[in-house]
This record gives structure tokens, C-alpha cells and sequence, in this order.
């Protein structure tokens, strides 16, 4: 897909690639690679969906070869509990997050530092202080999607994606 300088133009392209993909019968998408820029714009290369599995009847613990980068994966991931295709929905947030601030929402060093201050939310900064000229609508799909609980992130990528377009008004 070619990137524009226009976000919205880049973002609806997005959005019809994942509609496409769930057209033809993709159960999961695989979103690491959706934010390769500030202008949520992907380059096609289908190496990087290696990595994709069908959703699971159950959450189920990950092999040990638990790939991926720390700063996007899930507290239940770091944590070695069983996953479920939530955690997609928790990387989305963090790439959005970033995406929109220009800063991870749990920095840290290791994936010990970044578990303590995905349990611990003392410290967290909401994205709006970071960016106040980002809609609280957004915000507020952000922060769901960052939800330490599994069971309280976004069930399907659907409903996220009907929430991010009332929020984003496409």
C-alpha cells in the first residue's frame, strides 16, 4: 500500500485492508506492522504475517519461544499466564499510543521494568497530557485497549474499529 501525507487517506486504506482480510475469512489480524509510520501506513510483505494463528476456542499459554517485543506485548504475555487474541488488541493500543504522543505508554528497559509499570499504573500518563488535541473519544479506545484485565480490552477488533471510526468521525 502506498503511504500519502494524508492520515485519513492512509487510515481508510488501513481499514479496508483489515475489512478485506476479514472478508476472506481472516479470523485474526495481525497488527504489529499496521503502524510502520506516523501516517498508519504498511508496507506489503507477507513474511511479516508469519507469525498469525487462527483464535483460539480458549485462552492458551504461549510456547516459550514467546516471540515479540516487550514494550508491545500484554501483562498476561510477560507474565507467562495464557493468552488470547486480546493481546493484539493491547499491542494495537500501545502503537496507537505511541502513534499520537510520540512516547510508549510503559517505557522501560527490560521486560521486568515494563511489567512493573503495566501492574503498576501510578505513574501512567493519559495520552490527551501528552496530546491535548487528541479527541477524548479516542482516548478513551486507547485506554480500553491498554486495559491490564484481558477481559476488559476489546472483545473483537470489529467493535474497536466501530468505536475508533465514531471517534475519528469516518
Amino acid at each position: 500500500m502506498a503511504c500519502s501525507q494524508d492520515p485519513n487517506e492512509n487510515l481508510a486504506k488501513a481499514e479496508w485492508r483489515i475489512r478485506e482480510a476479514a472478508g476472506n475469512g481472516a479470523q485474526i489480524v495481525c497488527l504489529q506492522e499496521l503502524f510502520r509510520t506516523r501516517y498508519f501506513c504498511q508496507e506489503e510483505n507477507s513474511a511479516w504475517f508469519d507469525l498469525a494463528e487462527p483464535i483460539p476456542e480458549k485462552p492458551r499459554k504461549a510456547s516459550k519461544k514467546n516471540p515479540g517485543t516487550p514494550a508491545y506485548m500484554a501483562p498476561e504475555q510477560l507474565l507467562g499466564e495464557p493468552i488470547s487474541h486480546r493481546v493484539d488488541v493491547f499491542s494495537y493500543g500501545v502503537s496507537a499510543y505511541e502513534l499520537l504522543t510520540n512516547q510508549k505508554p510503559f517505557p522501560g528497559d527490560t521486560p521486568r521494568e515494563i511489567l512493573a509499570k503495566q501492574l503498576d499504573r501510578s505513574g501512567f500518563v493519559a495520552p490527551r497530557q501528552l496530546n491535548p488535541d487528541m479527541p477524548a473519544s479516542l482516548q478513551k479506545v486507547i485506554l480500553r485497549c491498554l486495559e491490564r484485565d484481558p477481559e476488559r480490552r476489546y472483545p473483537f477488533v470489529g467493535m474497536m474499529v466501530r468505536e475508533l471510526q465514531a471517534a475519528l468521525y469516518v
